[in-house]
């Protein structure tokens, strides 16, 4: 897929657990892109180390500011992109297969 070009983002608001809606989105579309499983296993490692713990929204303890996530094909390449309150907070990419 690489001589394709693609974007999408979500805004996570409220509550639920963000990390794992985002490392299971990211195996999804990887896996559409032609990633192998360890490949998918190694970037979805990534995003998890990478994540703040705890749910999206509110002001509870457990609870973080709203997410925003990007992902975008182009050139070549796959960048994930996770913005926590208007701040860049991780950015994963690699070259597609």
């Amino acid at each position: 897929m690489s001589d394709h070009v693609f974007l999408f983002s979500l805004r996570l608001p409220g509550t639920g657990q963000f990390a794992a809606l985002v490392t299971d989105l990211a195996s999804n579309v990887l896996h559409d892109l032609g990633f192998t499983p360890a490949a998918i296993a190694e970037i979805s490692g990534e995003l998890q180390a990478g994540l703040p713990p705890g749910k999206v929204g509110g002001a509870g303890p457990a609870e973080i500011p709203e997410i925003n996530v990007q992902f975008e094909a182009r050139d070549g390449e796959i960048e994930i992109v996770v913005w926590q309150a208007g701040r860049r907070i991780l950015r994963v990419s690699r070259c597609l297969p």
